[in-house]
């Protein structure tokens, strides 16, 4: 009854008739002003969010863990018999293998408030681990900020928290971490309603707003048929509406928003990317070396995350002082091919390594070779028992017995003695002069045949030089013993081109010199000697030949003359 009788409804264009709500006009406008807030399952569609989680959990869960005991010297040994490594490497004994268990686990550490997994425990000993999902899991804290305790309550029943494995993303009390969208909300939010604008527009059909023009009044059947062809059309029923005579379709323009919409996209991406730690290029396919190593930083971060909680809930308390778990980080880091194997060079050449070890971490067979390689010139000291050994001499000697250790020749103090071995060629007399200072003496044959011969050249052969070897032996005798007695003042080197090991060792005795042999190979004295224009063609034929059988007998053992 007039005037309280009740209005009908108006129906307009963006009215559902059936619900008879609103339909807003402007999808992403509505998605990027309505702020709802993310959550896990919200974050978890945001593709490059799932991205980045899936490559660092993928990562991380195909890393062996390994367990370390550290001896009372302080060394590390890996514990391989020990229940606890085959349940975090190979099979968590529970429906899950352990790397479906890390996937999990690292999925509730970035997109839930922790992962955690219950572990069975037959007295002392760890019989399984059981994942539980972070959304059964609540936490029940007391209310001092200082001296904190909480249980663990599982659909109600409740624990202690040393029954459980927890790993927790930014926590400030060790109880539950802060998921990702909690504390990047904003750049989360934005990306969902962008997916969640392209789902409405996908769901319409692609179709884009606009108006419709008539030149001539319609009536309101005509105008309800229109309004519901165009209805399904945006429900993507039809992919047709046949417009009558005198009707017009404007389409609106782009909005500032959805013309930017997907360089937004993708420097929302990039964003999100970097929260995660995670470089771009490593989803296009060109990552740099820099960008290898950033994704490396990022993984070893959330590795020794995981560490530390295993040494607090794997753990026994009379273990934690000198146990401790730790990744096997040598597939991640161990680059290409090539760089691997200039690696392994440098660590065979320093002699760090042996070849055995460059196999097993090549997961090759060993072959027995425990041998470490030295060059003839190389001084072996033990530092645990002082002993110093000369392979080339095959002498030992105690470091508390030598004055100055077993450093190199130029670093001696005066007083230190060194015999300088080698065949014709070597270079003895050249490298002597380039280390020996002013007042330090020189022991050699050849220059003591010019001494007593007048006139002879170093390297003059003939029945004068011939002549004079017993005198010059006879000398070379004294000088050895003179100084091997502390006569002279200063350092005196010997030159010898003798290839007898005893005999070698007999002058390194009398002089109380140290033995250095020249590391110079055949076919560098053969070009010396050929190259030596101070040398007649009948001296360079013989020294050439002397070098030949240096090298033959030095080879052999040093047993012959």
């Amino acid at each position: 009854m007039w005037p309280f009788s009740k209005k009908p409804p108006e129906i307009r264009a963006d009215t559902n008739p059936e619900t008879g709500q609103i339909v807003s006009s402007d999808d992403l406008l509505t998605a990027l002003i309505s702020r709802e807030a993310v959550t896990k399952q919200m974050a978890m569609q945001i593709p490059t969010a799932r991205a980045c989680v899936d490559l660092i959990a993928g990562t991380i869960s195909t890393l062996p863990i390994r367990l370390y005991h550290r001896t009372k010297d302080g060394k590390p040994e890996e514990v391989t018999d020990d229940p606890r490594v085959f349940l975090v490497n190979n099979d968590t004994l529970d429906t899950l293998t352990s790397v479906q268990f890390w996937r999990a686990m690292l999925d509730d550490y970035f997109f839930g408030r922790g992962g955690y997994a219950y572990i069975h425990r037959s007295g002392l000993q760890v019989m399984s681990l059981h994942y539980v999902r972070e959304e059964s899991v609540s936490i029940h804290k007391n209310a001092d900020p200082i001296f904190k305790s909480y249980a663990i309550l599982v659909d109600g029943s409740q624990y202690e928290p040393y029954s459980f494995f927890k790993i927790l993303r930014r926590t400030d009390d060790g109880m539950s971490g802060k998921p990702i969208y909690e504390t990047n909300p904003l750049l989360l939010q934005l990306a969902y309603a962008q997916l969640k604008y392209e789902d409405n527009l996908v769901r319409k059909g692609g179709n884009k707003r606009g108006f419709l023009k008539s030149s001539h009044r319609l009536t309101d059947q005509a105008m309800a048929a229109l309004k519901a062809a165009f209805r399904r059309l945006y429900a993507n029923e039809e992919n047709v509406v046949v417009l009558n005579e005198g009707l017009d379709f404007k389409e609106s323009s782009n909005t500032s928003v959805e013309m930017q919409l997907n360089e937004n996209k993708r420097t929302n991406a990039g964003e999100i990317c970097r929260i995660f730690g995670v470089p771009e290029s490593v989803f296009s396919g060109n990552p740099t070396e820099e960008d290898r190593k950033t994704f490396i930083r990022t993984c070893v971060s959330v590795m020794t995350d995981i560490e530390c909680s295993l040494d607090r809930d794997l753990l026994l308390e009379s273990e934690k002082q000198s146990y401790y778990w730790a990744f096997d980080t040598r597939e991640l880091t161990r680059g290409d091919t090539k760089e691997r194997y200039e690696a392994y060079k440098i660590g065979l050449e320093k002699n760090f390594l042996q070849i055995d070890e460059v196999r097993q971490m090549e997961d090759l067979e060993p072959i027995g070779f425990n041998w470490l390689t030295v060059g003839l010139d190389a001084v072996l000291i033990n530092p645990e028992t002082g002993e110093v050994y000369t392979p080339n001499t095959n002498a030992a000697q105690q470091l508390n017995d030598l004055e100055t250790g077993a450093q190199l020749p130029e670093s001696r103090a005066a007083g230190d003695n060194v015999l300088v071995v080698g065949p014709p060629g070597s270079g003895k007399t050249t490298w002597v002069e380039s280390i020996r200072k002013p007042d330090e003496i020189v022991i050699d044959l050849d220059r003591m045949r010019q001494a007593v011969l007048p006139g002879s050249g170093e390297h003059d052969t003939g029945h004068d030089a011939d002549s004079a070897i017993p005198v010059l032996l006879a000398m070379r005798g004294a000088a050895l013993n003179a100084v091997g007695e502390g006569r002279s003042p200063s350092r005196a080197y010997i030159i010898t081109g003798s290839s007898r090991r005893d005999e070698i060792q007999d002058f390194a005795k009398r002089s109380g010199a140290e033995v250095h042999v020249m590391d110079t190979t055949l076919e560098e004295c053969l070009a010396r000697i050929d190259a030596d224009q101070t040398r007649t063609e009948e001296a360079k034929a013989l020294h050439a030949e002397l070098a030949r059988k240096w090298f033959e007998n030095w080879q052999k053992g040093g047993e012959e003359g």
